[in-house]
């Protein structure tokens, strides 16, 4: 299956009847679209795919979750693309129009508390104006509906193709790996990746058919599960998911689901490095507030005495004697920990590193 989760009902539209005109009205099978006092567009899997899901279901391949809640949201931004053009009198330049882009998704409640926390998190980002070139970013829940929803298993992922032969009128099954051939998108904006499956080794019917139980065994001896647990195809994008890997064994093409490009600093970072990016906001929030610093600044410029690496949260409070913060943050949401010579590694103290420097202004200084 190229998808891990199947909705059995996929609501695209939901309005009330009163906000449809007589020409909606009128058009076929809108009347049959109308549910207490709400027109629906919705799509619904065939009664075929039901039976085989649940027959998968029955083998222990599939998990079943009945009148799921899921959450139809959308989204926008405007940006400044920030893209260089050539000009014919052979100058460049920095384009300075503006573009919108609106979105849509539709998500499960796990996958919501996901999106609405790290909307959130992003908006107030582009808010206090950490990302000049974006000029807004809205987001909004448009409406909710139930619909059961069919998962694959993580341990049968990508690593099962099941088809069936109409000519000897049985299952054909194979133990499979995923890989990504990437080509040239129509439209000439890049790559456009999708996934194929290398057929690794035939297995019988009857044992398929055993039940999940059965098929264990063959699964633990993939080599590429010890990696990662699949791959997903979203937009014309590979997403390794449950990547087991070390973040530079991962190659710039396999960015997880959680993994957040950051294009200024040229790094990528994981959710709980975006975590650890909210520690250190969270930080210069208490130097202003219990501290009284001022023009308190995260990831600060990098200084020439590390080397390229940059200062986590760096404050100031300005006078005849300037006192200055200079912060390195720690924070380990699984609950490991860090060592330090001082060993200051509790949280209640978030102020790592602080260095006091006193001089006397001049003129020139």
């Amino acid at each position: 299956m190229k998808k891990k989760n199947i909705f059995v009902k996929t609501v695209y539209s939901k309005r009330k009847v009163e906000d449809l005109s007589d020409e909606e009205m009128n058009k076929p099978g809108v009347q049959k679209s109308i549910i207490d006092g709400y027109h629906y567009v919705q799509t619904f899997i065939s009664d075929g795919t039901r039976r085989a899901l649940d027959n998968l279901y029955d083998l222990g391949y599939v998990d079943r979750r009945l009148n799921e809640t899921v959450h139809r949201l959308s989204y926008m931004y405007n940006m400044y693309p920030y893209r260089p053009f050539f000009l014919p009198s052979g100058g460049w330049g920095i384009s300075i129009e503006s573009f919108s882009q609106n979105g849509s998704e539709i998500l499960e409640s796990k996958d919501h508390v996901t999106f609405q926390e790290t909307a959130s998190k992003f908006k107030s980002t582009v808010v206090a104006g950490r990302h000049q070139q974006i000029l807004q970013f809205e987001y909004a829940k448009d409406f909710d509906y139930t619909s059961d929803v069919y998962e694959i298993k993580d341990r049968y992922f990508d690593a099962l193709s099941v088809d069936f032969d109409t000519e000897n009128n049985c299952l054909v099954i194979y133990i499979t790996e995923p890989l990504i051939e990437s080509s040239q998108s129509r439209q000439g904006k890049g790559m456009k990746q999708r996934k194929k499956w290398i057929n690794i080794r035939r297995i019988a019917q009857d044992q398929f058919l055993d039940g999940s139980k059965s098929m264990d065994r063959e699964i633990s001896t993939l080599p590429w599960k010890e990696k990662f647990m699949g791959i997903i195809v979203y937009k014309d994008k590979a997403h390794y998911v449950g990547v087991k890997q070390t973040e530079s064994e991962i190659s710039s093409n396999a960015v997880g689901l959680m993994e957040i490009p950051d294009f200024l600093n040229k790094r990528i970072f994981s959710h709980e490095n975006m975590l650890a990016r909210t520690f250190e906001d969270a930080v210069a929030d208490y130097l202003t507030n219990e501290l009284h610093y001022q023009s308190a600044r995260v990831r600060y410029y990098p200084p020439p005495y590390l080397e390229g690496l940059e200062l986590d949260v760096f404050a100031e409070i300005p006078g005849r004697e300037k006192e200055i913060a200079v912060c390195e943050c720690k924070f380990r949401p699984t609950g490991t920990s860090a060592t330090s010579q001082n060993n200051l590694m509790d949280l209640r103290y978030p102020l790592r590193v602080a260095i006091t420097i006193s001089f006397l202004f001049t003129r020139s200084s």
